[in-house]
């Protein structure tokens, strides 16, 4: 399809020169280098796109010079030539906002956002946080799903990269929630790296870790409690409602890892995310019911006591 599109621009333009017409002589450039850059051809799409450039005034048009930025700021992009990329996107982004057109804005701020991230790679750090910056102006303000899913993708691939776990998880967890607009095997990408990354973490706490959750456990009555997590010990302590973390100078009970035999969700109970902790004391089997805030955090739990007392 590509090819027959090269074609078909490749004789429109001899056929301007023939008419020796500049302006749509333009034209075709800008459309064959259009075509070059889907090609992944970006040498010929920069000479195309640089010719365009060059008779961009026979057309006198602010949409077609925003357009030719943009695609120059792509092709330099692609070739590495970051300073010449992020100087052509600005161009396109300010050109873009002239001519009021949002989404042109948006998806210059995307790639304004990757290009700050590669330089801070090889040149300065200080860019990866303008990098990030750019990259969630672009996901907060485009209509676009699927702008909007490259955006949080390249976040969790930021966060992935400096090692913010956390944050990263939040990114692709997002990229599988805003699914709409995105083809079957980017979700798959995304999923296999989120799986990845959940992984990575509960390693982090098997091996060295502390992992904490404010629950509900089953003793006389329900109470509020903080359970926390170590390669060792599972303990809790009572908590109030307005409790950010757990109150230090309060007694917490604990378990060894070691008489902890398993753990799994209960079979049969009225309440939601319920699971039991099996462990052994005095040589007698007592369990212990946990109540979670959601199906997402008790499967966490099952997995990372089940992984830690395996380990």
């Amino acid at each position: 399809e590509g090819g027959h599109a090269v074609m078909a621009y490749e004789a429109g333009l001899k056929l301007c020169k023939e008419l020796n017409d500049p302006k749509g002589i333009a034209h075709m450039s800008l459309s064959l280098g259009n075509s070059f850059a889907v090609m992944m051809d970006t040498d010929s799409a920069l000479s195309y796109h640089t010719a365009a450039l060059e008779r961009a005034s026979y057309v006198d048009n602010a949409t077609f010079n925003a357009q030719v930025f943009y695609a120059l700021g792509q092709d330099y992009q692609q070739k590495g030539d970051l300073a010449k990329a992020k100087e052509y996107l600005e161009k396109a982004r300010n050109a873009f906002k002239l001519i009021n057109d949002i989404e042109g804005v948006n998806s210059c701020f995307f790639l304004l956002g990757k290009v700050h991230i590669e330089l801070a790679n090889k040149t300065d750090v200080t860019c990866l946080e303008v990098g990030k910056t750019l990259l969630l102006q672009c996901a907060e303000s485009t209509t676009d799903p699927r702008l909007r899913i490259q955006c949080y993708a390249e976040l969790g691939k930021i966060c992935a990269a400096t090692r913010a776990v956390a944050d990263a998880l939040m990114w692709y967890s997002q990229c599988i929630a805003a699914r709409s607009g995105v083809d079957e095997s980017t979700l798959v990408t995304i999923k296999a790296k989120r799986k990845e990354l959940e992984e990575a973490n509960r390693d982090h706490v098997i091996n060295s870790g502390t992992v904490q959750m404010k629950s509900s456990h089953v003793f006389a009555r329900w109470t509020s409690h903080w359970l926390t997590l170590t390669p060792t010990v599972l303990s809790w302590v009572e908590s109030s409602e307005k409790d950010k973390t757990p109150r230090t100078e309060r007694n917490n009970r604990k378990i060894p890892l070691s008489d902890v035999t398993s753990v799994s969700q209960k079979e049969s109970t009225k309440a939601e995310f319920e699971f039991e902790v099996t462990y052994t004391k005095s040589q007698e089997t007592l369990k212990m019911a946990i109540r979670s805030d959601s199906n997402e955090d008790m499967q966490k739990w099952i997995r990372i006591i089940t992984q830690t007392i395996g380990s």
